[in-house]
């Protein structure tokens, strides 16, 4: 038997089927599988003017917003709504791959990164008009509040040592902050002021502002820290909207006025 004839056989075959699987590997269309085709943006539920539903569709400012940046980055997408320790918890742990219209605080900045800035909210404190016996802050000592835990006039009553003279409790969302201050469960709500004006309007009911020397908030898109490609995508797409002034009509078409000036707030980067 000739072993270096059938040797030299074996491997001109081998030669032959690598060159033909490289050639064949060649015009192979090469996907990134590190991308995903479509992006899954979590959003609220019960947070009108920004984020809420009406008529079964998910609507809102922010959802407007989201809606933009989106068609610009040429990406397919879809919302992911529910209540907002729902969202904020299915972003930590890597279920969805944003959040439109976070607030921006020093607690999330160590766990999401943050887009630039694209508006600001202000808290403020409701009660009732016609409740005479509440003015002012110190009038609600004792008294049950409807809070969230993130806003940032909470923040600012822990720093100041007053939080605890309130009974501050959770709801799921402002749209039941709003109907417990309607039933007389609560004495007060804080909610942003345009969340709280809206709100009102809708259920018909009389309101008046104790508090509103809040800060104004930054607001933006996070992602997961550390995901830099999707949040450069969206900064791009939202520097070019500001520019082109997309963000200022969304505004005025939910708010009726122009977007407040905001200063140069780019977040975490």
């Amino acid at each position: 038997m000739n072993y270096a004839a059938i040797t030299k056989f074996y491997l001109t075959a081998l030669i032959m089927l690598l060159t033909l699987s490289s050639a064949a590997l060649a015009n192979t269309l090469v996907v990134d599988i590190s991308e995903p085709t479509q992006l899954t943006s979590g959003i609220a539920t019960g947070y009108p003017p920004y984020q809420f539903t009406e008529n079964e569709r998910v609507t809102g400012f922010d959802a407007d917003v989201a809606r933009l940046i989106f068609a610009r980055m040429g990406r397919s997408f879809t919302f992911q709504q529910a209540p907002w320790d729902t969202v904020l918890n299915e972003l930590r742990f890597n279920k969805i791959d944003l959040i439109v219209g976070m607030e921006i605080s020093e607690i999330r900045k160590r766990i999401f990164d943050f887009s630039a800035v694209y508006y600001h909210r202000q808290d403020v404190v409701f009660v009732l008009k016609e409740n005479q016996n509440i003015n002012k802050i110190d009038d609600l000592v004792n008294l049950f509040v409807a809070g969230d835990r993130h806003s940032e006039l909470e923040r600012l009553w822990k720093k100041l040592g007053i939080l605890y003279r309130y009974r501050i409790i959770s709801t799921s969302s402002k749209e039941q902050s709003m109907s417990m201050l309607q039933s007389g469960k609560i004495s007060a709500a804080i909610m942003p002021k345009a969340v709280g004006l809206y709100l009102a309007k809708q259920r018909n009911i009389k309101i008046k502002i104790i508090e509103d020397s809040t800060p104004m908030t930054p607001v933006a898109v996070a992602v997961k820290k550390g995901n830099q490609a999707l949040l450069n995508q969206i900064n791009l797409a939202l520097e070019q909207l500001q520019v082109e002034g997309e963000i200022e009509q969304l505004y005025q078409k939910w708010f009726s006025q122009s977007l407040p000036v905001m200063h140069k707030d780019t977040v975490n980067n």
